[in-house]
C-alpha cells in the first residue's frame, strides 16, 4: 500500500472531509523537512510521522507551527513507552514522511484538537500521545 496525500485525505475524508477547504495539506519527506521554505508548512496544524517500515509513528498538533513541532520530535528522539524505538531513526529512513494538516486561518485552530484525536484513533501510531486525564 502506498501512503501518500490521497491516502491521507481518504483517512480523514469520511468524518473530517468538511474541513478540506479550511486546511492546507502538505506531504514532505523527513529528509527535506528542515529545508522547506513553503509558508503553508509553517502554520498551526496536525502532523503525522510515517515510516515505510513501521507504518504510522506519531500524530500530534501545534497551535503555532506544525512543521517546527514535528521536527522537535525528530531532534528530541521521542520514544515509544518501552524505549525501543526513537523517532530520530526516521532521519535515516528512505521514504519516511511527515504529513501536515494545517489551518489556513488562525480562527480555525479549534478544529485541530478534534482532528488530532480522530487521526490518532484511526491511524494507531506506534507512539501514542501522552494525554493525562
Amino acid at each position: 500500500m502506498t501512503i501518500d496525500l490521497d491516502y491521507m485525505k481518504g483517512a480523514i475524508g469520511t468524518d473530517y472531509g468538511f474541513l478540506f477547504d479550511k486546511l492546507v495539506i502538505v506531504e514532505l519527506l523527513v529528509s527535506e523537512i528542515r529545508n522547506i521554505s513553503t509558508p503553508d508548512a509553517n502554520l498551526p496544524g496536525v502532523y503525522v510521522h510515517y515510516s515505510p517500515s513501521l507504518g504510522f509513528v506519531k500524530v500530534g498538533k501545534s497551535q503555532n507551527n506544525s512543521r517546527t513541532r514535528s521536527i522537535d520530535h525528530l531532534h528530541d528522539n521521542t520514544k515509544t513507552r518501552d524505549k525501543k524505538y526513537g523517532m530520530a531513526q526516521l532521519n535515516n529512513e528512505t521514504g519516511a514522511k511527515i504529513f501536515l494538516f494545517n489551518v489556513r486561518s488562525r480562527e480555525d485552530i479549534h478544529w485541530l484538537l478534534g482532528l488530532e484525536y480522530y487521526m490518532e484513533e484511526k491511524l494507531k501510531p506506534l507512539i501514542a500521545s501522552d494525554r493525562r486525564g
